[in-house]
């Protein structure tokens, strides 16, 4: 009685992509919340300045007070609620200029997750149609990852420098504290989650067997599964010449046997056997039977 063999379990493939694309999207939706900040929704401040009075938010595109009221980036400390005018001199310590570089930079910094994130999402469909491009797209959206969380370090110094900014201010007047707002904090755990997902890339995930369809020319994909194409000047291997085994014969006609055939058909005008020449051929005209 036969025995079949046990199964080899084998261990599946790991799909790296989806590692990255759940970080990168989250982080993505955390730095355009606190991008948009106040005024534009309201709470997520980039600072928030206490007084006797009340309270201002201050964001990316202006603030917002607890009277209800707000102002854009160019009007930021000028047109005050009657409550809030003592806030009036915070107006010298962020500039225009500084509100628009920050901006700038958020804006960049949002479009380069963006497109980690649909990048890394086009190696996850790769990784799960089993195409050999899966690896080296995925190496390369970890890469992007790493740039991004670069960029987003540059809008959220400038974040922090308007929050040192206006804590300097916040000195010179009684009764007045400056605190970090929730986008500050926000735009610190976006940052976290793609530098975390590159350093697992680093000390883990590079260090994982790699699958072997994602070699070119040894995988499943019937892209990379094609033969080359065949030059025009060879023939195709059924055009071959024939062979004497394709003729049904094991071996060519001995010699001797050529000669003694070519003797016996020879025949001349006569109807006589003619005779042989030096090369074996009939001495005079005639025709091979």
């Amino acid at each position: 009685m036969a025995v079949n063999p046990p199964a080899v379990h084998r261990r599946p493939d790991i799909n790296q992509a989806s590692y990255l694309f759940l970080p990168t999207f989250a982080s993505f939706m955390l730095f355009l919340l606190a991008t948009l900040s106040s005024p534009i929704i309201s709470g997520l401040s980039i600072a928030t300045l206490h007084s006797t009075e009340g309270s201002l938010s201050v964001g990316e595109w202006g603030c917002c007070t607890t009277h209800g009221g707000y102002s854009t980036t160019s009007q930021i400390f000028t047109e005050l609620p009657s409550g809030l005018q003592n806030l009036a001199d915070f107006s010298s310590a962020i500039p225009s200029s500084y509100h628009i570089a920050s901006a700038v930079f958020h804006g960049l910094a949002c479009f380069l997750i963006w497109g980690t994130a649909c990048y890394a999402l086009a190696a996850a469909g790769n990784w799960h149609n089993q195409r050999s491009p899966a690896y080296d797209n995925t190496r390369w959206a970890f890469a992007l990852t790493f740039w991004s969380a670069m960029f987003m370090l540059i809008p959220w110094a400038l974040d922090l420098g308007i929050v040192t900014r206006l804590h300097t201010h916040a000195k010179v007047l009684d009764g007045t504290t400056v605190r970090p707002g929730p986008a500050i904090w926000m735009e610190m755990v976006a940052f976290l989650l793609n530098a975390g997902t590159f350093l697992l890339r680093v000390f883990k995930l590079k260090h994982l067997p790699r699958p072997q369809w994602t070699i070119k020319g040894m995988g499943d994909d019937f892209h990379d599964a094609m033969p080359p194409p065949m030059p025009a000047s060879l023939s195709p291997p059924d055009e071959h010449p024939p062979s004497w085994e394709s003729l049904n014969l094991s071996s060519p006609m001995p010699k001797d046997e050529k000669n003694d055939l070519g003797r016996t058909q020879a025949v001349g005008h006569s109807g006589q056997p003619g005779q042989l020449g030096q090369l074996g051929h009939p001495a005079h005209p005639g025709f091979a039977v």
